[in-house]
């Protein structure tokens, strides 16, 4: 629950990609 409460670089990474 801890990755879903703070996806930011890898939520970036992914809406850049």
């Amino acid at each position: 629950v801890q990755k879903a409460a703070k996806p930011t670089k890898l939520q970036l990474k992914m809406k850049l990609a």
